[in-house]
């Protein structure tokens, strides 16, 4: 190996336990070198550096059990800990995903409601004009109406004082399976929880997109994520104490 390959080497010596490393470092180092100068090739140089990391793995754990027998407690409450935090990520993505999916009402009814007026409709109006929804700021729920070809035949709702479009494969699925419900960024800071369907009426054919801000849904997302995180930590200095208390009153163990 390079000498900047040894002095790598030799820094990771350091990785070991120290008890281990002040016994054995010169040894793991003198036997490396020797195996090096019968081997002169990259593999052999891969294979010093791995086998001095499961060398360091190894005895590592083995310290981190031994000092864990000697403090069962300690050794309970991170169980403990761990088993929490599963159940704290678990919660949290239950209620995500109930949030999540609670964002897509009303926009099915509303969709379901508005296809079935614009199959029997035979004139629609292309202007919201004075009182256009500003889908930057607003909440409320809005209604954009498209053509085959994807162009504007009437919408309820404006962005940069423009009706904004989807791209063209959120419209291609929602024909292929009669509807598509997803999250939309038209830009950032924008995010909408929006369902699209196809239609094909009497005198128009195209598609209904019905969506509302998801700024109250990412909102109650955010108080979930913190619930589940504060629950958990709290949980852990409670069993970090509890074992902190016990410990103290363990008898020491007598040597055979």
């Amino acid at each position: 190996m390079s000498p900047m390959l040894w002095q790598l080497y030799d820094r990771a010596l350091f990785l070991l336990p120290p008890a281990f490393r002040h016994q054995y470092s010169q040894q793991i180092a003198q036997t490396a070198r020797d195996a090096a100068a019968d081997h002169h090739s990259l593999v052999d140089s891969f294979s010093l550096f791995s086998d001095l990391a499961l060398t360091t793995f190894r005895e590592n754990a083995r310290m981190f059990s031994e000092q864990i027998s000697r403090r069962p407690f300690f050794y309970q409450a991170l169980c403990l800990s761990a088993v929490a935090f599963v159940l704290a990520l678990g919660g949290y993505a239950v209620m995500q995903q109930t949030i999540r999916r609670a964002a897509n009402q009303p926009q099915q009814q509303m969709a379901d409601d508005t296809v079935r007026k614009y199959m029997t409709y035979d004139r629609m109006e292309s202007s919201c004009s004075p009182s256009c929804t500003d889908l930057s700021t607003s909440l409320q729920p809005f209604t954009i109406a498209y053509d085959e070809n994807l162009k504007a035949i009437n919408s309820d709702a404006v962005l940069s004082d423009a009706v904004p479009t989807l791209p063209a494969g959120v419209f291609g699925n929602a024909r292929r399976f009669g509807s598509n419900t997803l999250t939309w960024q038209p830009r950032p800071g924008v995010r909408l929880a929006i369902v699209v369907r196809h239609f094909t009426g009497a005198h128009y054919s195209g598609f209904v997109l019905v969506g509302r801000s998801l700024a109250t849904a990412e909102q109650g997302e955010s108080i979930a994520r913190w619930s589940a995180l504060l629950g958990w930590l709290s949980i852990v200095v409670l069993l970090t104490l509890s074992a902190t208390v016990f410990s103290r009153f363990q008898r020491p163990q007598q040597p055979a």
